[in-house]
C-alpha cells in the first residue's frame, strides 16, 4: 500500500475520534469541522511525517497546534480593533492643521518621519516599531525624542 492509500486510511479510521477533538477544543460544530478541515489538508500535506504507530496521536496534535495558531491570530485582531476603537479621534483636526503637521514632518529626515508617523498616527508601541524598522526599542525612543525636538524647533521658527 503506497503512502496516500495509507493516509486515506488512517484519515478515514480517526476522523470520528479527531472530529470530537477538535469540538471539544472550538465548542462549535462549524469551527470544528473546519479544524478538521484543515488538519486533513496539513496530514496530506505533510503526509511523509505520519508516524506509523498511533497516527491520531500526530493528527491531534496537528489540530492542536492549527487552534492554537487561530486564537493567538484572532486575539491579536481583537486587541488591534481594540486599539484602533480607542484611538479614534474625539475630533477631526482642520484641514488646515492637517496641512501645518504634514508640512512640519516634510522637514525631517525620512526614517524620523517614519517613527513619527508610526508612533503617534498609527498608534504602534515603541517594542512594535522596533520590529517593523529593524530598530532596537531605546533606538526607536531615542529617534522619536530626537525627531519630537526637531519637531518643536521647526514649529517655533515657523
Amino acid at each position: 500500500m503506497d503512502q496516500r492509500e495509507e493516509l486515506a486510511r488512517v484519515l478515514e479510521r480517526e476522523y470520528a475520534a479527531l472530529y470530537r477533538y477538535a469540538f471539544k477544543l472550538t465548542g462549535s460544530k462549524e469551527e470544528a469541522a473546519d479544524l478538521v478541515q484543515e488538519t486533513c489538508v496539513r496530514a496530506v500535506v505533510h503526509q511523509e511525517k505520519l508516524p506509523v504507530e498511533n497516527p491520531i496521536a500526530w493528527l491531534i496534535r496537528v489540530a492542536s497546534n492549527l487552534y492554537i495558531d487561530k486564537y493567538r491570530r484572532r486575539k491579536v485582531e481583537t486587541a488591534h480593533l481594540e486599539r484602533l476603537k480607542r484611538e479614534q479621534p474625539v475630533s477631526t483636526p482642520s484641514a488646515e492643521a492637517r496641512i501645518e503637521a504634514l508640512s512640519l514632518l516634510d522637514g525631517l529626515e525620512p526614517e524620523l518621519r517614519l517613527i513619527v508617523i508610526l508612533k503617534h498616527a498609527q498608534g504602534y508601541t515603541y517594542e512594535e516599531i522596533g520590529k517593523m524598522t529593524g530598530l532596537k526599542e531605546g533606538t526607536v525612543k531615542s529617534r522619536l525624542h530626537l525627531a519630537m525636538r526637531r519637531l518643536k524647533g521647526s514649529e517655533r521658527s515657523g
